[in-house]
């Protein structure tokens, strides 16, 4: 709100047990009731134009991304259509995404941005391969193939090593396209000496 007496406020509606919860002690967090949340949402949407829209989600979800609360700045980026803000949020969580288990959320993320922008950035193709291997290897593979090609129209050889690992490593763990996994494994090594050369 850019108030400064906005804490003592939410602090006072908590107490009186006006539509706010608080969920964190040592830093008060607060959150609007579920239901009074989309009433405003709601009435948001009804009465103010775009433009003001627009700024209000974009504030909301830059203060949620400073304050990490990714998940929360994802919903708003993604309904501000700010597909650049979003596809870069979820470049730069995505590992972590994946390491801490949360495979369905970084999922989620990448599929609630359009196909275009999707299949634009190979990146994103990538982490959604990773987000199947376990789970759905086929279904893997054919996004990690995906990234893969579009990898190598953009002489990413980064992009290229990792993708062919991750093939390699989904092959495996599925025991699936085992009849592949020679040439990929013949691919990455190409692809990691060319590597080499190009930093020598």
């Amino acid at each position: 709100s850019g108030r400064a007496e906005a804490p003592a406020v939410l602090e006072d509606f908590y107490r009186r047990r006006m539509f706010i919860d608080r969920i964190s002690e040592n830093e008060p967090v607060y959150q609007f009731h579920a239901l009074f949340l989309d009433f405003l949402r709601t009435g948001n949407r009804q009465t103010l134009n775009r433009t003001d829209l627009e700024f209000l989600l974009h504030k909301s979800a830059a203060a949620l991304e400073f304050k990490g609360e990714f998940d929360a700045a994802m919903q708003l980026w993604i309904e501000a259509q700010n597909w650049e803000r979003a596809t870069r949020l979820t470049l730069s969580e995505a590992n972590r995404l994946l390491n801490s288990g949360r495979r369905k959320t970084l999922e989620r993320w990448i599929s609630g941005l359009p196909t275009d922008v999707q299949r634009e950035q190979p990146w994103l193709s990538y982490w959604l391969g990773l987000t199947h291997v376990q789970t759905e290897p086929t279904r893997g593979i054919e996004y990690l193939h995906y990234a893969l090609d579009r990898f190598r129209e953009l002489d990413d050889t980064q992009g290229e090593v990792l993708c062919l690992a991750s093939l390699l490593n989904a092959a495996f763990l599925g025991f699936v396209a085992l009849e592949a996994m020679d040439r990929w494994l013949d691919e990455l090594l190409g692809s990691m000496e060319r590597g080499q050369a190009n930093l020598s």
